[in-house]
């Protein structure tokens, strides 16, 4: 049952399936984030170079399709939207994102890096054999429960966090009159700035709060990680024995000519 519903969800080698619904998620992302708010611009309307970042994330997101490089995808596209947002800061005025309109927009972005990680995951994954035995059902000890239970909130607080944060960026009234207030001509451009910061400061607490901890708690303990480089050390040597076994070797030989000498 395991490795029939491995063999389904398992991702071709070819491109193929995974690279539809990684372009259509992106590519709803972009129509949603981008094109929708630059087509409903009061006038004048963006200009050529407006519409260049504008379409400029395509760029980034069929690169990383045709490489097949998760940091294109899941870093430059992200990026790339931000940048045409600080190029042309009307697309995220006050008028255009309601809360509505903003929770869909928050879905439509975890829904995109969610999947994009888990089909380049799937992909970079060995080959699932189509025949084998069932295994028996795994029964977790309590500290495995624990484990999975602190990595279920640390995904839950990753969602959360960035969420709470963008709202406030972008929809808090406060904020907004504060801004309006203190930029009355560079409001759209001075919202822009503080959206883009308020995800860069995100991206830094995730990496240290999140990223570096879950890497050193998945990569276990750290006297088995000393044997582990330790084992490579040798095994990089190859199987030559070392200066020891030399030392053994020519006692060895020392006290056997000295057997002969007093035989003789």
């Amino acid at each position: 049952m395991l490795s029939r519903l491995a063999s389904l969800t398992r991702v071709p080698r070819t491109r193929s399936s995974w690279e539809v619904a990684i372009a259509a998620l992106g590519v709803n992302l972009w129509v949603a984030f981008l094109l929708l708010p630059a087509l409903h611009m009061e006038r004048p309307g963006p200009g050529p170079l407006a519409w260049f970042m504008v379409a400029l994330p395509l760029a980034g997101l069929a690169g990383g399709i045709l490489l097949r490089r998760r940091g294109l995808l899941m870093g430059l596209y992200p990026a790339l939207l931000l940048l045409a947002t600080l190029a042309v800061p009307k697309l995220v005025s006050a008028g255009v994102y309601s809360p509505f309109t903003f929770t869909l927009m928050g879905a439509s972005f975890m829904a995109y890096q969610l999947v994009t990680l888990y089909l380049t995951g799937l992909m970079d994954a060995p080959p699932v054999p189509t025949e084998g035995r069932d295994l028996a059902p795994v029964h977790l000890g309590s500290r495995w429960r624990r484990r999975l239970r602190i990595h279920r909130w640390m995904a839950a607080l990753a969602v959360f966090f960035p969420a709470v944060l963008l709202a406030t960026a972008f929809l808090h009234p406060g904020l907004q009159q504060d801004l309006q207030l203190n930029y009355p001509r560079r409001a759209g451009a001075a919202r822009a700035l503080v959206g883009v910061l308020t995800l860069a400061l995100w991206a830094s607490i995730f990496y240290a709060y999140f990223l570096v901890p879950l890497r050193a708690h998945v990569r276990g303990d750290p006297r088995v990680r000393r044997d582990v480089r330790r084992l490579r050390r040798e095994a990089a040597r190859g199987a030559r024995p070392g200066l020891p076994f030399y030392m053994l070797v020519g006692a060895a030989l020392g006290l056997m000519v000295l057997l002969l000498i007093l035989r003789g």
